[in-house]
Parts: structure tokens; sequence; C-alpha cells
């Protein structure tokens, strides 16, 4: 077991590393070393590249999903809105075991078939953190780019020329994090997503499958901040601080769009950091937080 921290504050850096990559090697966790995102990947790559869609005009909040999958049209599902799913607010289901039943990696076939099980309540009842909704952003990620994988490239890794992060499986010669025990294949998961339906969608999904260094979100970050003080080429400050803030569908939910923000107690990042700092979690565990 090991970690690595990497944090700035105006011209100080703090970067730690310490540990091994796993329990049966040798590799000591140093500035290199690769760690699973899991859902840190929904704000690096889909919260990303969905502002810069937004911030162009290629879509709106209060689109539907089923005006960009037609194939959704005629079941729950596509009446979902996009601002409520990058909000959590949309009402459906958290997580379901898609892996079990995932024929040939079509996802969007398993979300028909399984259409009347995924909505729980109606829209803006309440938050509820969904791993499907982001998945079902991720089909408006294919239809404006192509594919999950290509709105990374050309949104965010292409133009804030990013290095030391992506998809699985990574060159062997990389030090690479594991992550713990799966019992559904059996094995530690070791250079591969440990969420299962990633896994199952080829290691590339909307919602989870990024691996990086501490060091290496560090540029991605500090476009973040840099566009929510007005100070970036890559996100307007307006689109930057609509999708940090909070959304206000849900009054007690510290959602943004994408982003989750600071709530006044007990939040994850802690006690220092000011109201106006967001960032997400991952379930492999790491975190990412950003304070203006």
């Amino acid at each position: 077991s090991g970690y690595g921290l990497y944090a700035e504050c105006g011209r100080s850096v703090l970067h730690l590393c310490n540990g091994k990559t796993s329990y049966w090697d040798a590799q000591i966790v140093d500035a290199s070393t690769y760690f699973d995102l899991g859902s840190l990947t929904k704000v690096v790559l889909t919260t990303s590249a969905l502002a810069r869609a937004y911030d162009r005009g290629e879509f709106k909040l209060d689109d539907s999903i089923s005006r960009w999958v037609p194939e959704l049209k005629k079941v729950p599902p596509g009446r979902f809105q996009i601002g409520h799913l990058l909000s959590h607010a949309s009402g459906i289901r958290a997580w379901m075991p898609i892996y079990l039943e995932l024929k040939g990696g079509n996802l969007l076939q398993w979300f028909r078939h399984n259409a009347d099980l995924l909505v729980e309540n109606n829209p803006l009842f309440y938050a509820k953190y969904s791993d499907l909704g982001f998945l079902l952003l991720g089909f408006v990620l294919e239809k404006i780019w192509g594919g999950v994988q290509e709105a990374w490239e050309r949104e965010v890794r292409g133009p804030l020329k990013l290095s030391g992060i992506g998809f699985t499986p990574l060159d062997p010669s990389l030090k690479v994090m594991a992550t713990e025990y799966c019992l559904h294949r059996k094995r530690v998961i070791h250079n591969e997503a440990f969420d299962e339906n990633c896994a199952a969608l080829g290691g590339v999904a909307s919602h989870a499958g990024l691996f990086s260094s501490s060091q290496a979100l560090a540029p991605w970050c500090r476009e973040w901040l840099s566009a929510v003080s007005g100070n970036s080429s890559w996100l307007s400050q307006k689109t930057a601080l609509l999708f940090t803030r909070k959304s206000q569908f849900v009054p007690d939910s510290t959602w943004a769009f994408g982003w989750d923000t600071r709530s006044p107690a007990f939040s994850s990042a802690g006690n220092f950091l000011s109201m106006s700092a967001f960032g997400h979690l991952g379930y492999p565990g790491c975190s990412v937080w950003l304070d203006p």
C-alpha cells in the first residue's frame, strides 16, 4: 500500500510519496507512479469535455438524452436532462452490475433492455450520486466526438498537453499502483480498471478508467482554476463558474455540474479549504480538490 500527494499554493509546492505499489513486489511509490483515478474520470474527462462543448454552444443543460440518443426516446432514461445527470439530480439509480450481462460491450443495448429498472424517483426529488447517469452522458460524448477516448484526446489531453495520464493497459515498464482483490475477477487488480463496469467496457468509460500520477493532474487543475478566475483560453470564466458552483436543483445538495463542492461539515475537503472549493472523489482512493 502507498500514496502520492501533490499540492500547490501560490509558489509553494508539496509533493509526498510513500509505500509500495503492491504487497508482492518492491517497487517504491514515487512521483511517476500511476494510480487508478476511478470516478475522478467523471471530472477529468467527461465534465471537462462537456464544459468545453457547452462553451461552444453545442448543447444545452436542459437537453434530454433522447435528443442525442434517439434510440432511448421511447424509454424512461431518454427523458433525463444533461444538467440533471451532471448534478446527480435526475432520479436515476446509483449503480447496477452491468458487467454481469453486458453482451459484446453493447452498453446502449443494455440501457434499452433495463430501461424500466433505472428510474428511482422523479427528477429533482433528491440528489443521488450515480455512475449510471455518467454512463448515459458517455453517449453524448460519443455523438459529439465519436467516442469517449476521442473526447479525452481532443478536448482535454491534447489542448492541455497532458502527459502521465491515460487509459490502461499502461506500458509494463511504468509503475502502477495495485488496487485490491476483485471477487468477480478473482485476482488482485493491477494495471486495469478496478471498476467492474468500466472493465467490461474495455477499460475506457465516461465514469471511470483513467490512470494518473498525482503530479500529472496539476496542469489540468491549474487550468480549471485559471478558467474560474477568467484567465484561460481553454474554458471561459462564465462556463467554469457555472460548472463549479452548486446547481441549486436540490436545495441541500452540494453537487455542481459534474463537480462536487464543500459541505458545511464533514467534507472530504477537510476543514481548511474555502466554501468556494470544488472537487471529486474516486472509489479506489483518489481525490482532487481545487480552491480559488
